[in-house]
């Protein structure tokens, strides 16, 4: 199955030491100034101290400027980057044109017409990312704990690889698996003892899950 992990909003050297020993495909980083999940990118050549060269780390942005990339990428190596905001097409293809990365477009779903606006994306992105659309006093585009309607999914065919995003935990990713056919999943505020601050057990245990799921046939 090669099912992809990708944990998002680390913050702390022994969370990113645990993704390392645990060979995660992708880690985040948020550089969204309003998260509690945020760092500043001049924080990252100390906290990292070369752990960044064994992981495949993806920054997460909102409607980033060429500046705040740029910032970024002065202070980590990259593999992509997960635009979160309400960026176009054209803003897609234009990031990818300038820094040569992975660009991961992530897609709030509600409704079917969110996923005909997903498709748009296809041509420009090499990865999307489905996640739950926030409730309205919320000021995060990702990382809120919330589900969205699986069965939106249901029947769609995907140009390009996409990750499973919002609400999922320990005691629904193996639902996740079998009922949406994902083969990339993203967790945030579900191996978290508080928001921004992961439990590394919980990372361990995700991880594990997946891992013990895909070993076995179903």
């Amino acid at each position: 199955m090669d099912i992809k992990i990708k944990i998002c909003g680390l913050r702390k050297e022994k969370e990113f030491e645990l993704a390392s020993s645990l060979n995660l495909d992708f880690v985040g980083i948020v550089f969204y100034k309003c998260s509690p999940r945020f760092i500043p990118p001049k924080n990252l050549p100390e906290l990292l101290n070369g752990i960044d060269k064994k992981l495949k780390i993806i920054a997460v942005v909102v409607n980033p400027s060429n500046a705040d990339i740029d910032k970024i990428l002065e202070n980590v190596t990259l593999y992509g980057i997960q635009m979160h905001g309400n960026e176009t097409v054209e803003r897609i293809i234009d990031v990818k044109k300038r820094t040569n990365l992975s660009i991961i477009k992530a897609i709030p779903i509600n409704n079917n017409n969110d996923i005909l606006y997903a498709k748009k994306f296809e041509d420009a992105a090499d990865m999307l990312l489905f996640d739950s659309k926030p409730n309205k006093e919320s000021n995060l585009p990702g990382g809120n704990a919330k589900l969205f309607d699986w069965n939106l999914l249901n029947g769609e065919k995907w140009k390009k690889p996409w990750f499973l995003s919002g609400g999922l935990d320990i005691n629904n990713i193996n639902n996740a698996i079998k009922d949406t056919n994902a083969k990339y999943f993203d967790v945030s505020s579900g191996v978290e003892i508080k928001k921004g601050e992961k439990d590394l057990d919980l990372m361990r245990i995700f991880t594990d899950k997946i891992r013990k799921f895909e070993n076995v046939k179903h």
